[in-house]
């Protein structure tokens, strides 16, 4: 078995590299999901998350940081011992109910709760959780923006229309 630690990439800005035509990507991905999520309300008649709608089940426990973790992996939350609550909820990736034997990817996400730092979005500056997801695949099937748009485009195409709403309710 190769030496995990010598194949580990220590996070540095350096490591993600902005994409041409992100910003662009971007906004049509979320205007993708809007639309999609209009399409679900209107199903259902009342609202539901742009991804991961179906919940499978949930779980509380503990995420217990060890003191002897190697230097390169010591970083972030991990960078020293201590025990976090957390939340994990597992789903499946459509942003619609959809048929349990449907094949979809399947995640599990973990919230960590009283993680201090700095936050990725300016929105929540103060939060003290961190969020990490999982998939029941070895990589991210997208592998970028571009690819994950039209993966995103193909799912708003499978859910299925609501029927046309009457003015009266």
């Amino acid at each position: 078995m190769p030496n995990l630690i010598e194949q580990y990439v220590h996070y540095s800005d350096d490591v993600e590299v902005k994409q041409p035509d992100e910003d662009r990507l971007i906004r049509e991905t979320l205007n993708s999901v809007a639309r999609m999520g209009q399409k679900v309300f209107d199903k259902h008649r009342h609202a539901m998350r742009g991804a991961h709608a179906k919940g499978h089940g949930g779980l509380k426990g503990e995420l217990k940081i060890y003191d002897n973790l190697p230097a390169p992996l010591a970083q972030g939350l991990f960078r020293e011992p201590r025990t976090y609550p957390v939340m994990i909820r597992f789903s499946t990736a459509p942003g619609d109910i959809m048929p349990d034997g449907m094949s979809a990817f399947r995640g599990m996400a973990i919230k960590v709760i009283g993680v201090e730092g700095i936050k990725l979005f300016s929105s929540e500056p103060d939060a003290l959780t961190q969020d990490f997801l999982m998939i029941n695949r070895p990589v991210f099937p997208a592998g970028n923006v571009a690819r994950y748009l039209n993966e995103q485009v193909l799912q708003e195409k499978v859910v299925v229309s609501a029927p046309k709403r009457r003015n009266n309710f």
